[in-house]
């Protein structure tokens, strides 16, 4: 699951490719988790090719520890698999037509 990163003036956009699953979350964990690094990161899952309950789970604790750490990220989803997968657990999405 490559992360490629780009910085603008005030904000980092990264974005997600391939799965983030139970199978790879493990060795994924480390690389999300820098993000809060970031003041603020809008994180695109539209190249995601799957997106599991575990790989959800770490999105989840990647929003909540940004919130408690005075950081924002905002996740993108222009893919209807990844949004219906969000959606059922929960997880807040925007869709990049709808906002930001």
């Amino acid at each position: 699951m490559p992360l490629l990163l780009e910085h603008k003036d005030d904000h980092t956009e990264a974005r997600l490719q391939g799965e983030l699953t139970i199978f790879n979350v493990e060795k994924s964990q480390d690389e999300l988790l820098s993000l809060l690094n970031h003041k603020e990161v809008i994180l695109d899952l539209s190249e995601l090719s799957e997106l599991d309950g575990c790989g959800a789970q770490l999105l989840a604790i990647l929003q909540i520890e940004a919130q408690r750490a005075g950081k924002r990220i905002t996740l993108l989803a222009n893919n209807l698999v990844i949004e219906h997968t969000m959606q059922c657990l929960g997880i807040t999405a925007v869709h990049p037509s709808k906002g930001h």
